[in-house]
């Protein structure tokens, strides 16, 4: 993949000059940090996530001056036989590492929790690591080894357990939006994580709905286009709102709506129309859609789906929950489980854009989404 002296290497979306610079300056630092001072037991290390794709935010300041927007993904591969101890001490070593940088560009960098080389096959069917596998930037380690050791998927091929993850992470953070624009939560009335989270739902709404499709594209203008062109069943103003979703990503910006309660239930309703078109839910779902109708539909997805139903499932839950999947979802996979549980928050009737609230969180759907996000 592109390397950092690679004059054809693109970090960001809109191709600032100054942004470009700032951040291949701070990424060679970084690489030359991690040879001279790499931990015992590190393989790899590569930036991927947006900048590593090339469409890494840049945020204008009213001066002309640039800044990041983004934060820095980077995976870490570790040595094959490395002691689980060891392991787990790669990220604290290289957080260390990367703590000036992070300074210096007034962003975060994140270090995934470390693979092991042999690991990478069987997260493969991913849109995570398919798309860490298409877009990277190699900062220690062998440059090839990604595009090797992850078996490369057609994008049309991902399953439709991704889109429901998508579905499930975009939902909760509505969720998480909701809740800061009615002043509570961690981040209250805080205009970035508010349009970062509102602009997020809708291209998790797009990209879900064109993998259920087998429609997905790895190139963001190739969805637009596609969402526009060949998906007769798309939600209203899906399309249009992708554009400019596409635009905040690239150049994002702190202005809100003008009315933000309105959007943010406009955008609730684009989740719910994409989530009854995903489950095929059109034409029986009742009208406000109940958590049964959600529960039953993702049902019947995994009972269709190869891999969606499995002892596997059944026991992940117990174990991470501590408690026993229903009876009549025994072995469906628990995303599509949490997503019903955030389908039933998310949704609820008595919220309203003239009741001026917005849903409450439930603790179980909080701590379930971490487990299975």
């Amino acid at each position: 993949m592109t390397a950092l002296n690679d004059p054809s290497l693109f970090l960001t979306g809109i191709r600032n000059t100054q942004a470009e610079t700032m951040l291949r300056e701070a990424l060679r630092h970084l690489a030359a940090q991690l040879h001279d001072h790499a931990p015992h037991g590190l393989r790899a290390v590569y930036l991927g996530g947006g900048y590593g794709r090339g469409e890494g935010g840049v945020r204008t300041r009213p001066d002309a001056s640039v800044t990041l927007y983004n934060d820095l993904d980077c995976f870490v591969i570790a040595s094959d036989g490395l002691r689980r101890a060891d392991r787990d001490a790669l990220v604290p070593h290289l957080a260390e590492l990367a703590h000036p940088l992070e300074r210096r560009l007034g962003i975060d960098i994140d270090f995934s929790p470390p693979k092991r080389a042999s690991q990478l096959r069987r997260v493969a069917p991913t849109l995570m690591f398919q798309e860490f596998r298409r877009g990277y930037v190699t900062l220690f380690g062998d440059d090839a080894l990604p595009r090797t050791a992850i078996p490369e998927l057609p994008a049309h091929d991902l399953p439709l357990s991704e889109a429901l993850r998508l579905l499930l992470n975009r939902g909760m953070g509505l969720l998480l939006a909701g809740e800061a624009l009615a002043g509570r939560g961690d981040n209250p009335n805080h205009h970035d994580f508010i349009l970062r989270n509102l602009n997020k739902a809708i291209l998790g709404c797009g990209d879900a709905l064109l993998i259920a499709r087998n429609a997905y594209d790895w190139s963001l203008h190739a969805r637009l286009e596609r969402l526009q062109n060949d998906i007769p069943d798309a939600p209203h103003s899906l399309a249009q709102r992708y554009r400019q979703a596409i635009d905040f990503k690239f150049s994002p910006h702190d202005a809100l709506p003008p009315n933000p309660r309105q959007t943010w239930h406009d955008l609730r309703r684009l989740w719910r129309d994409t989530l009854a078109a995903i489950a095929e839910l059109d034409d029986t779902h009742s009208d406000p859609m109940t958590p049964a109708d959600v529960r039953n539909a993702l049902h019947r997805l995994c009972r269709r789906q190869p891999g969606a139903r499995s002892l596997r499932h059944a026991l992940r839950w117990l174990v991470r929950t501590r408690s026993p999947q229903p009876v009549a979802l025994l072995g469906d996979d628990p995303i599509a489980l949490v997503l019903a549980q955030l389908a039933e928050a998310l949704l609820v009737p008595s919220v309203s854009p003239d009741s001026g609230d917005f849903p409450d969180i439930p603790e179980t759907l909080r701590q379930h989404w971490r487990h299975f996000n």
